[in-house]
Protein backbone atom coordinates (compact mmCIF):
# COMPACT_ATOMS: atom_id res chain seq x y z
CA UNK A 1 0.00 0.00 0.00
CA UNK A 2 3.27 2.69 1.03
CA UNK A 3 4.59 1.81 -2.50
CA UNK A 4 1.48 2.29 -4.57
CA UNK A 5 1.02 5.79 -2.51
CA UNK A 6 4.58 6.28 -3.61
CA UNK A 7 4.39 5.56 -6.83
CA UNK A 8 1.28 7.99 -7.17
CA UNK A 9 3.17 10.73 -5.72
CA UNK A 10 5.83 10.60 -7.85
CA UNK A 11 4.08 9.65 -11.39
CA UNK A 12 0.71 12.06 -10.67
CA UNK A 13 1.43 14.37 -8.34
CA UNK A 14 5.06 15.21 -9.85
CA UNK A 15 6.59 14.74 -5.78
CA UNK A 16 7.72 12.47 -3.59
CA UNK A 17 7.39 13.09 0.21
CA UNK A 18 11.00 13.70 2.24
CA UNK A 19 9.75 11.63 5.25
CA UNK A 20 7.77 8.90 6.54
CA UNK A 21 5.63 10.72 8.65
CA UNK A 22 5.01 13.04 5.46
CA UNK A 23 3.72 9.34 3.70
CA UNK A 24 2.11 7.93 6.41
CA UNK A 25 -0.50 11.54 7.20
CA UNK A 26 -0.92 11.33 3.58
CA UNK A 27 -2.37 7.67 4.00
CA UNK A 28 -4.31 8.75 6.60
CA UNK A 29 -5.81 11.41 5.29
CA UNK A 30 -6.89 9.86 1.75
CA UNK A 31 -8.55 7.15 4.24
CA UNK A 32 -10.63 9.96 5.95
CA UNK A 33 -8.12 9.94 9.45
CA UNK A 34 -7.51 13.55 9.66
CA UNK A 35 -6.90 13.74 12.93
CA UNK A 36 -4.27 10.73 12.83
CA UNK A 37 -2.98 12.88 9.72
CA UNK A 38 -2.56 16.15 11.84
CA UNK A 39 -1.00 14.52 14.97
CA UNK A 40 1.58 12.92 12.21
CA UNK A 41 2.09 16.52 10.89
CA UNK A 42 2.21 17.95 14.43
CA UNK A 43 4.78 16.02 15.56
CA UNK A 44 6.98 15.69 12.77
CA UNK A 45 7.01 19.88 12.74
CA UNK A 46 7.46 19.33 16.38
CA UNK A 47 10.81 17.40 16.13
CA UNK A 48 12.02 19.18 13.04
CA UNK A 49 12.03 22.43 14.87
CA UNK A 50 14.22 20.91 17.19
CA UNK A 51 16.69 20.27 15.18
CA UNK A 52 16.75 23.39 13.87
CA UNK A 53 16.87 25.17 17.06
CA UNK A 54 18.42 22.60 19.84
CA UNK A 55 18.30 23.64 23.18
CA UNK A 56 21.14 25.83 23.29
CA UNK A 57 20.00 27.99 20.50
CA UNK A 58 16.33 28.13 22.09
CA UNK A 59 15.10 26.66 25.28
CA UNK A 60 11.48 25.94 24.88
CA UNK A 61 9.94 23.41 22.98
CA UNK A 62 6.89 25.80 22.08
CA UNK A 63 9.17 29.11 21.32
CA UNK A 64 11.23 26.42 18.76
CA UNK A 65 7.89 25.41 17.34
CA UNK A 66 6.37 28.60 16.63
CA UNK A 67 9.83 29.99 15.27
CA UNK A 68 10.04 26.97 13.13
CA UNK A 69 6.38 27.06 12.23
CA UNK A 70 6.51 31.04 11.30
CA UNK A 71 9.29 30.84 9.02
CA UNK A 72 8.08 27.48 7.04
CA UNK A 73 4.34 29.09 7.15
CA UNK A 74 6.03 32.48 5.54
CA UNK A 75 7.94 30.56 2.12
CA UNK A 76 4.14 30.09 1.39
CA UNK A 77 1.92 32.18 2.55
CA UNK A 78 2.38 35.62 1.79
CA UNK A 79 2.13 38.15 5.20
CA UNK A 80 2.87 35.46 7.33
CA UNK A 81 4.88 36.46 10.17
CA UNK A 82 5.71 35.33 13.50
CA UNK A 83 2.53 37.37 15.22
CA UNK A 84 -0.22 35.50 13.38
CA UNK A 85 -2.36 33.72 14.82
CA UNK A 86 -3.51 30.36 13.74
CA UNK A 87 -6.26 28.16 15.17
CA UNK A 88 -7.87 24.52 14.04
CA UNK A 89 -11.08 23.69 15.14
CA UNK A 90 -11.65 20.27 16.78
CA UNK A 91 -15.02 19.11 17.30
CA UNK A 92 -15.99 22.32 17.20
CA UNK A 93 -13.98 24.01 19.57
Amino acid sequence: MIEDYLLYLKNDKGNTPGTCATVVAGLLFQNGRKEGALMLVLIAVAATSRKRYPKSIISGDGQAFRKFASEEMSKYAPGWSENTKAEIEFHGK
